[in-house]
């Protein structure tokens, strides 16, 4: 057996204490203790790949979930740059790219009374909850609002029906009516309701709170699907996180374990607001950070923060996002990152090429076993705050021996100059660590962790 240890583990000694002593050393951001209330309101979610999520496929192989990856990631990030460019996106019609096979992330909660069981997608693209309604056929834990004693629809007459991008009343019934038409083509509706929800809590068993606005959806459409609806956490007079003062976090584990079970969403005042924070700013329902620079390891990128600023008319930026799962920079900056990397894994590892991808950076070998030492990429966000990306968020399995770079690069065109270019923090890049938002102070906080220890 060769015991040679891995190339970056004796060449690079030294930029790994380096990087060890940077990650240590006190940020220039304020680190907050939390003082929320004790009672934590939670819900579980699960990854799609997970052996804990009902969409999990044993017989799916390494390219299956790489393909899915990159094509979810891409339709996500081609809806987002329509939904701030276009017209038609800025009346909030299009809502989404709704992946109507998976999600990313799933949640669990209870609906109604007698509860029932729901899984829909977490979204912070997304303003409204909504779960289908009565025609999910085949779906064990499908709900129906005749059968729950706390269920009321809303009226027309009511705020929250205003609040509505797209609705019309029943005149007959005098009930809101929602729509959603989706960038892919889907589309659903029903009416505006509300009912209790039910959340599992840290320290209690279970948590009720009554009269959540939700959409109750009657047009059908993911009858078959292994969840019900989307789980939105942007913020409107429907939302949850409005209701339940304005704050919500997620924790992200391992994403590449598929028996890791400590994913968390936290909602309302028990949210754990922690770590260092950056601002963020609200912009057709989507969370904007400033993005001040990059540095791998301790080598500092050349990007030009001008380019992650969103424009005066409003495009271009950088978003964090839950329904990307790789993230996205402008091509030039991707440029110096790339070039970057290649320096220090080219000397030691076999590059591997794609004809139809020819910007994309892979490589044969292992990321455990030959990525010891390698340096991490941060993401420097404004007021100190610092997203360390490693080797486990850095990179992604294209093929069993072929791993790729997971920031891919945003093309411009003649008609899109650089600064104009959306860039994505995609949910891949948050493994490790708990994001939490602020609404009411438009504050993000990150904090590294393992989020097993949440359940302390």
């Amino acid at each position: 057996m060769d015991s040679t240890p891995p190339p970056f583990a004796v060449l690079f000694p030294l930029l790994l204490l380096s990087l060890t002593n940077f990650l240590a050393l006190p940020n220039s951001a304020t680190r907050i203790a939390s003082t929320m209330k004790p009672r934590r309101l939670h819900a579980k979610l699960f990854h799609y790949n997970s052996i804990f999520s009902p969409t999990y496929n044993p017989s799916d192989t390494v390219v299956d979930h790489a393909t899915y990856m990159v094509q979810n990631s891409a339709a996500r990030l081609a809806y987002l740059r329509s939904k701030v460019r276009t017209s038609l996106a800025s009346s909030n019609d299009v809502q989404a790219h709704l992946d109507i096979d998976r999600g990313i992330f799933l949640v669990k909660f209870s609906l109604g009374q007698p509860p029932v069981p729901q899984l829909a997608v977490m979204d912070t693209g997304s303003t409204l909850l909504w779960v289908e309604c009565k025609r999910c056929m085949g779906t064990k834990d499908c709900f129906d609002p005749s059968k729950s004693s706390s269920y009321a629809a809303t009226s027309c007459e009511d705020a929250k029906c205003d609040s509505l991008p797209r609705k019309s009343c029943d005149t007959d019934s005098n009930q809101c009516k929602f729509s959603i038409a989706y960038e892919n083509h889907f589309s659903t509706g029903g009416v505006l309701s509300t009912d209790q929800f039910t959340f599992e809590t840290f320290d209690e068993g279970s948590v009720v709170v009554p009269n959540v606005s939700f959409g109750c959806s009657t047009t059908g459409g993911l009858s078959g699907r292994k969840f019900n609806g989307i789980f939105g956490l942007g913020d409107s007079p429907t939302s949850l996180v409005t209701k339940l003062g304005n704050k919500f976090s997620y924790c992200i584990g391992n994403m590449n374990d598929p028996e890791y079970s400590y994913n968390r969403l936290v909602i309302g005042d028990g949210a754990d607001i922690e770590g260092y924070s950056t601002p963020f700013e609200m912009y057709k329902g989507l969370y904007y950070v400033t993005l001040e620079g990059a540095s791998l390891g301790d080598i500092r990128l050349h990007f030009d923060p001008n380019v992650f600023k969103r424009t005066l008319h409003g495009s271009g930026g950088m978003i964090i996002d839950s329904g990307a799962e790789l993230s996205y920079i402008p091509e030039t900056e991707y440029s110096e990152l790339y070039s970057n990397i290649r320096l220090l894994l080219e000397p030691f590892l076999q590059r591997v090429l794609y004809k139809t991808e020819r910007w994309s950076l892979c490589y044969n070998g292992s990321v455990s076993r030959d990525l010891v030492g390698f340096p991490a990429v941060t993401f420097h966000l404004a007021e100190g705050a610092d997203l360390v990306l490693d080797t486990g968020s850095l990179f992604y399995y294209k093929e069993p021996q072929v791993f790729c770079l997971a920031i891919h690069p945003v093309r411009s065109f003649e008609d899109i100059p650089e600064p104009d270019i959306l860039s994505i923090i995609g949910i891949r890049a948050q493994q490790n660590y708990n994001v939490a938002y602020d609404l009411t102070n438009q504050t993000l906080y990150l904090q590294r962790m393992d989020c097993q220890l949440l359940d302390d």
